[in-house]
């Protein structure tokens, strides 16, 4: 019988450590280009309903607008622009953003792979979007019952 007789740091052979991740830190090439890419996609989404360029009531604010009865700016007019941008910010703002968080939080918790710090920080921002989703609302549904209470604002 014959026994090896090597050393043991001679029979550990050196392995390579295998593809690496790419850097991804905020000054890396492809941290900016998807960056880029986000940017130029959600341009393509929201542009589009921030510029309404019409000269029709369904913009922002009708008053002094060829549309507009009166021809003057008032005090319901006040409320009701008031109105509009509550409705707009909303609608078009808050909806949207509370939806990609939702995702980035999500994608986060599946991407956790086990580490429980990213998992709690993904269920972190999904929880916080529900309580902020929530107080807007609230605070929609609270400012529109009182314009509707002390100044018969229909809406």
């Amino acid at each position: 019988m014959k026994y090896n007789m090597k050393k043991e740091s001679e029979s550990r052979k050196v392995r390579p450590r295998g593809l690496r991740r790419p850097d991804l830190g905020p000054t890396s090439f492809g941290y900016i280009f998807s960056a880029a890419i986000f940017l130029l996609i959600l341009s393509f989404i929201f542009i589009p309903l921030l510029v309404n360029a019409q000269t029709t009531t369904d913009g922002l604010i009708r008053c002094g607008t060829p549309d507009d009865p009166n021809g003057v700016c008032g005090w319901d007019d006040l409320l009701d622009t008031l109105k509009r941008v509550m409705d707009f910010v909303l609608v078009y703002i808050a909806i949207p953003v509370a939806v990609i968080v939702v995702i980035i939080g999500g994608f986060q918790m599946i991407f956790s792979f086990g580490n429980e710090a990213k998992f709690a920080s993904g269920r972190k921002m999904i929880t916080s979007v529900a309580v902020g989703l929530a107080m807007t609302f609230g605070a929609w549904l609270i400012v529109k019952t009182l314009l509707a209470i002390f100044f018969n604002v229909s809406f």
